[in-house]
């Protein structure tokens, strides 16, 4: 192993969200207000990845990010993403103060890099998520998982081949990945006992944020304490109560059979948290799919992508 390569961990919870949020600010998701893939806004629940119908993201997240910073400085800077990323919620509150430059696939991307780098412009950033899109499709370690990784390997030697002179890559990764199996998912939209007293649940599978109604905490968390739910783990705040489940057993199967598992990151597991072979994105909540799509998860299983929120009035 080369000594010059070494593993970080990503921030809690592990979601591009809060990453992504936190490597553009080098500030944690307390600060920069990027607490999970959702959060209770307004009486519903907001989805930090669009941040439709909610505030701008420079007043959601006022923390200056090193674009801008490097912008007051008079140096230049180039984000390299799809056109629908161009404003998106995420970028503007994580990548601001770079100049977007839309490009499709791989290839795409990897050439305009190069021609930003080739035309003088100092700091360029490339984003890239088919990985995490197979994983939570098909699982890590399954062949579409594999054959995304092989993909990214290869626009990476491309990349490398073709840097000018003088040219410093620093590749890294939102949050890991692991395979669950539904069995072991724990599902406050589902378990009417948990759902007592609850006004809002947001966040993440595996750092849930459940928010209770006006002087029901304290009967929400006992509820959630109650013997025979040893899976729960509740971390309590003084303006509220929240639960998420521990940590589960690691599954590095590589089949995910007729009925994959879910992929779930954003927990404290050590493959959640490492950058590293098991690089992914987020996703993931609950799993009733007949609230209003404003306040539920909606699954779409073509991409592996779970809408994130539930609202109790």
């Amino acid at each position: 192993m080369r000594n010059d390569i070494r593993s970080i961990h990503t921030v809690v919870p592990s979601t591009t969200a809060a990453a992504i949020t936190a490597f553009g600010t080098g500030a944690r998701p307390g600060a920069t207000n990027m607490v999970g893939f959702s959060v209770a806004y307004g009486g519903g629940v907001m989805n930090l990845l669009a941040m439709e119908g909610g505030p701008s993201p420079t007043e959601w997240q006022p923390t200056p990010t090193y674009f801008e910073r490097l912008a007051a400085a008079d140096v230049s800077s180039a984000v390299i993403s799809p056109a629908r990323f161009a404003g998106s919620g995420l970028t503007g509150a994580a990548l601001r103060g770079a100049r977007h430059v839309p490009a499709e696939s791989l290839s795409d991307r990897v050439s305009a890099a190069l021609r930003e780098l080739r035309a003088g412009t100092p700091v360029v950033y490339l984003y890239w998520s088919e990985i995490d899109h197979a994983g939570h499709g098909s699982g890590v370690g399954s062949d579409a998982w594999i054959g995304c990784l092989e993909e990214f390997d290869a626009g990476l030697s491309a990349l490398l081949r073709g840097l000018p002179a003088g040219v410093r890559t620093v590749m890294t990764a939102d949050h890991g990945m692991i395979n669950v199996e539904r069995s072991a998912l724990v599902d406050v939209a589902q378990t009417p006992a948990l759902r007592e007293g609850v006004r809002i649940v947001a966040g993440e599978t595996r750092a849930v944020h459940v928010h209770a109604q006006e002087g029901r905490a304290a009967d929400v968390e006992a509820l959630a304490r109650r013997p025979g739910r040893e899976r729960l783990d509740p971390l309590t705040r003084p303006d509220g109560r929240a639960y998420r489940p521990r940590r589960r057993r690691i599954d590095r199967r590589r089949s995910a059979g007729p009925r994959p598992r879910k992929r779930r990151h954003r927990g404290f597991a050590d493959p959640e948290r490492l950058g590293d072979c098991d690089a992914g994105r987020p996703r993931l909540a609950h799993l009733d799919r007949n609230a209003h799509p404003r306040h539920c998860p909606v699954v779409r299983r073509r991409q592996g992508h779970t809408r994130s929120g539930r609202s109790y009035q």
